[in-house]
Parts: C-alpha cells; sequence; structure tokens
C-alpha cells in the first residue's frame, strides 16, 4: 500500500470512522424508537451534522487554535446549543419535552456524527493532528439543554405541604409531660418569643419517641410561660389568629422537613441531631397563608 495513503488512514480516518459507525448504529436504535420516521428528521440530523462539523477547518490556526479557537467554538457552540434544542421539537414529531432521554440521544448522534467529520477536516489541515480532542468543544451542545430541562425539572416539583397548628388558651387539654429518664431524649428547638423578636430563643426539651409533636411543642410553651412570666412566649392572639409551622434547620447535608404537629417524633423520623424551628403563620380568608 501507498505509504502516504497508510499514514492517512492510520492517523486521520481510523477514530473518525470508527465514531461515524457508532452515530450510524445510533441512528439505527432512533430509528427503532421513531424518533426518526420522518424524512425531515433525518434530513435535520445530516445538515446540523454537516453544519456543526464544517468548523473542523479552524484546525488551520495551528498551535493557536489552544485555546483561543477552541474557546471560541465553545462558546459559538454553547449558544447554537439552545437553538438547535428549540428546533428539535420542530423536526421530530415524537419527541416530548420530558423524556429527556430520548432528547438527549438525538444530541449524542448529532454530536458524534459532527464530531467525526469534525475531527478529519481539522486533521487535513492541522500539522498536530490532535482532532478528536479539538472536536470536544462540540459537547458544550448539551450544556444549555441540560440546563433547561433542569430547571423545567425543578420547577415541577410540587411545593411542599405544611400543617399548621393553632393554640388556644382557652381550650388547653391535659397534657402530661415524659416522667423518669428512660427512653427520653433531647431535642432543641428555636423559638422567637414574639412575631418582633430579631433572633430566636433556643430551648431544649426531653420527649419520648412516640409522643406526639404538638402536645410537646404545647408543653414547652406553658413551661417556659410559666417560668419567665414577665417575657412569655406570646402564641395567641385573639384579635388576629395565627398558627404555628414546624421544620427542621436545613443545613448542607440535611434538607429543609416540614413536621406533621399531629404525629409522633417516629411517625416524623426526627432525631436528636434535628434542630427544630418554629414559625408563626399567620392566615388570611382561609387561602392565603403569610410568615411573620
Amino acid at each position: 500500500m501507498n505509504t502516504f495513503l497508510q499514514k492517512l488512514i492510520t492517523s486521520q480516518l481510523i477514530i473518525p470512522i470508527v465514531t461515524f459507525l457508532i452515530a450510524i448504529v445510533m441512528m439505527v436504535v432512533a430509528k427503532k424508537q421513531q424518533l426518526l420516521s420522518d424524512k425531515k428528521a433525518v434530513l435535520y440530523i445530516l445538515l446540523t451534522g454537516v453544519m456543526f462539523s464544517s468548523l473542523g477547518v479552524l484546525g488551520y490556526l495551528q498551535v493557536d487554535f489552544m485555546p483561543y479557537g477552541y474557546i471560541g467554538l465553545q462558546i459559538f457552540y454553547l449558544i447554537l446549543g439552545y437553538f438547535n434544542y428549540q428546533l428539535l421539537f420542530v423536526y421530530f414529531k415524537n419527541l416530548k419535552r420530558d423524556f429527556f432521554g430520548r432528547v438527549a440521544l438525538i444530541l449524542l448522534i448529532q454530536i458524534i456524527l459532527s464530531g467525526s467529520i469534525f475531527s478529519f477536516l481539522f486533521n487535513l489541515v492541522n500539522d498536530f493532528k490532535y482532532g478528536v480532542w479539538a472536536s470536544t468543544c462540540l459537547l458544550s451542545l448539551l450544556v444549555l439543554p441540560l440546563f433547561v430541562h433542569t430547571v423545567s425539572t425543578y420547577l415541577k416539583i410540587p411545593v411542599e405541604i405544611y400543617k399548621m397548628k393553632i393554640y388556644n388558651p382557652n381550650q388547653k387539654g391535659v397534657l402530661i409531660p415524659p416522667i423518669g429518664n428512660e427512653g427520653l431524649l433531647v431535642y432543641e428547638i428555636e423559638i422567637y418569643k414574639n412575631s418582633h423578636d430579631s433572633e430566636p430563643t433556643r430551648l431544649k426539651a426531653k420527649s419520648t419517641k412516640d409522643m406526639i409533636f404538638g402536645d410537646w411543642f404545647e408543653l414547652i410553651l406553658s413551661d417556659y410561660n410559666g417560668r419567665k412570666f414577665s417575657a412569655p412566649i406570646e402564641y395567641y392572639d385573639t384579635e388576629n389568629p395565627y398558627g404555628w409551622i414546624f421544620y427542621t434547620k436545613p443545613s448542607f447535608f440535611l434538607p429543609r422537613k416540614y413536621i406533621d404537629p399531629d404525629l409522633s417524633f417516629r411517625e416524623n423520623k426526627l432525631s436528636e441531631k434535628h434542630v427544630i424551628v418554629s414559625k408563626r403563620v399567620r392566615k388570611k380568608e382561609e387561602v392565603e397563608e403569610t410568615l411573620l
């Protein structure tokens, strides 16, 4: 075999051919998923493959391609990726925004197909023959579609519903505090003594795992106000009634979790490592709730 042809095949064609074949296999898979049943969809894949890969000729920049040409192409493909993402739903009738797996399959076909041609063109005009690495700038096509899908998914997460507890001094029940030390756990809670306090008061109180959380909080109010009658915790407003909500204080490792006051500590899955936060909630017209 001619030395030039042998060198051309081994150094410039092997990887592009392999990646091109991978793209063909993925196109077959996409066709079985009925994503490429429309001729317009197939034509769009081929045209974008040629368009995205045509900038491989920037390999003629030689050493100046890195980093200026590479970064410039990343920014270009980043912007192009958004418009490409929107056009996919125009030409692929069976594609739905909720199923990102299928969208990702089409994007990967585009990137692999474009990358194979890009690296071939790059190696033709560049003396250093690093077309495969240079073609990784095409991965920017994935960034904005992935970001858009992530934000969309996040916004669809339903807001966590919390239960409000109203304490009325005229409707107090008979509550028995936990006796003895066996099976008792110490929990810490943050309470604002009134709605105008800028800093919360931290209190610690004992409870069993099976004690109802709302009853435990009422015992704390009763005990604290009995000892600190000069500066009690305000927990009820006769003129403008409000209730209380409870949640665990979020941290880097522990997200916020709302607590059902009508369930026990065990049912709320609370442990001593949780710092509990109590908040006043004012209810307006039984619909709108505003945190104080």
